[in-house]
């Protein structure tokens, strides 16, 4: 979860960053810390079962790199896994940023040459058909939850809405969601919001968190 530290006098701006920890320690989502952590670890692996160690120079290590991500290619290995490895390897050693042109390069070579497969976009029809059995199944949330993140396009953490994040215009018949500083709006320093007009859907969201306190998630 992102923080937010809104401005204010000496002593509120210190007690706010104590409560929101380090600079260091905000810079990456803990998930992705400890994607990063598995990754590395692996790569770790992967040299004591070359008998290779870590070399003290960046260009030797650039080089080391490279011969692992060949042999990843080879052995059928994820791509992510390997951008994972690189990209933690970058956030623990700071020191080699802007040093690991080849392994970049590389890297960049596999995602040329090997197109990931992503699932097929969902119909309406078929997030209608979802909805309605969770409507038969008596989870309103579900059914609420499908109908917002389909017409918002919003990611899987962004449709946890909690109950002072939609603002409705019964009149229109949409809700404005107020959806924060979100993993893009968070690189823009700028909070985003969405606009959800399925009648649908403002229905269903308006019926699960009427008369919900403010930190009622949905």
């Amino acid at each position: 979860m992102v923080k937010c530290i809104l401005d204010g006098d000496r002593q509120q701006r210190q007690l706010r960053r104590q409560a929101a920890g380090t600079l260091r320690s905000l810079q990456l989502q803990p998930a992705t810390v400890k994607r990063y952590r598995t990754a590395v670890a692996f790569f770790f692996d992967w040299l004591e079962a070359h008998g290779e160690e870590l070399p003290d120079s960046t260009s030797g290590t650039d080089d080391l790199l490279a011969e692992f991500i060949e042999d990843c290619w080879l052995q059928g290995e994820a791509r992510s896994l390997v951008g994972d490895v690189l990209s933690g390897l970058q956030h623990f050693c700071p020191q080699l940023r802007r040093g690991l042109q080849d392994a970049w390069r590389l890297f960049g070579t596999w995602s040329k040459n090997e197109v990931p497969t992503r699932a097929r976009p969902l119909l309406p029809e078929q997030v209608l058909a979802m909805a309605g059995f969770a409507l038969l199944d008596g989870d309103v949330a579900m059914a609420a939850a499908l109908l917002v993140s389909f017409n918002g396009l919003l990611r899987y953490i962004e449709v946890m809405l909690q109950a002072n994040q939609p603002t409705f215009d019964i009149a229109r018949g949409t809700c404005h969601l107020d959806l924060g500083l979100t993993k893009s709006g968070k690189r823009a320093g700028i909070a985003e919001h969405v606009v959800i007009d399925d009648p649908e859907a403002v229905l269903l969201l308006g019926r699960v968190l009427a008369n919900e306190p403010a930190g009622a998630q949905l």
